[in-house]
């Protein structure tokens, strides 16, 4: 690997720690606002000890946010101490749990949406409108390239 090569690959590992770590709202950590955002999209209608709840199968959430499921299932914790989200035990297999947004939750995620697009409009309006552009091709061609790279099997 050549000598910029290096570079762009430490430029974009540092940009990726710390869009990592990086918290956009005081509110919620990003973990836990992705965990409830995906709860609050991927619920569907089901019927558990015969009421029907929006909710999601724990499974599926695994499967759906790629992340270790001691990490998920730690978050979930958290979630449910704070209120945010209630669990359920499907009646027909015990195998099967669901969780569902609570109010709270869903108050949660709106606050935090709002104050994520607050600290992103911060972000953004620290480039000129050249920069602005650019930044948006790129982040065009970046997704394109890693559709690509996925199709791949990678």
């Amino acid at each position: 690997m050549d000598e910029i090569n290096r570079k762009q690959m430490k430029i974009l590992f540092e940009i990726k720690q710390k869009v990592h770590h990086l918290c956009l709202s005081p509110t919620l950590s990003m973990s836990l606002f992705s965990i409830l955002k995906t709860i609050e999209t991927q619920s569907k209608m089901i019927k558990i000890a015969g009421e029907e709840i929006v909710a999601m199968r724990v499974n599926d959430l695994f499967d759906t946010i790629h992340v270790s499921r001691p990490a998920i299932s730690k978050a979930l914790k958290e979630c449910e101490s704070r209120g945010y989200i209630s669990r359920f035990i499907s009646e027909k297999d015990k195998r099967f749990s669901y969780v569902s947004l609570k109010e709270k939750g869903k108050e949660v995620i709106f606050q935090s949406e709002a104050e994520i697009k607050e600290s992103v409009g911060w972000i953004i309006a620290q480039f000129s409108d050249e920069e602005k552009e650019q930044f948006k091709n790129l982040m065009i061609r970046i997704n394109q390239i890693l559709d690509d790279f996925e199709k791949r099997g990678r």
